[in-house]
C-alpha cells in the first residue's frame, strides 16, 4: 500500500515530520496518523498482517513523539 502521507515525511525517517510544528499543524498531523492507522488496521489482510503491524507500530511511535512536545 502506497502511503497516502508521504509528502509530510522528512528524508532521514519514515514518520518524523521535517521540521518543528505549530499547535495547528501538529493537531492536524495526528489526526492524519491516527486516520492513517484506522485505513491500515481496516485493510490489514492475512497476508500483509505482519507488514501492516510493523506499519501500525511506527504510526503508534509517532503519534506518542508528537503528544509529547
Amino acid at each position: 500500500m502506497e502511503n497516502p502521507f508521504k509528502k509530510f515525511f522528512h528524508e532521514d525517517s519514515e514518520l518524523a515530520p521535517p521540521r518543528r510544528m505549530e499547535p495547528e499543524e501538529k493537531a492536524k498531523r495526528l489526526a492524519e496518523l491516527k486516520e492513517w492507522k484506522r485505513q491500515v488496521e481496516v485493510g490489514a489482510s492475512m497476508e500483509r498482517v505482519p507488514d501492516d503491524m510493523e506499519q501500525i507500530d511506527k504510526i503508534d511511535e509517532e503519534i506518542r513523539r508528537l503528544e509529547q512536545e
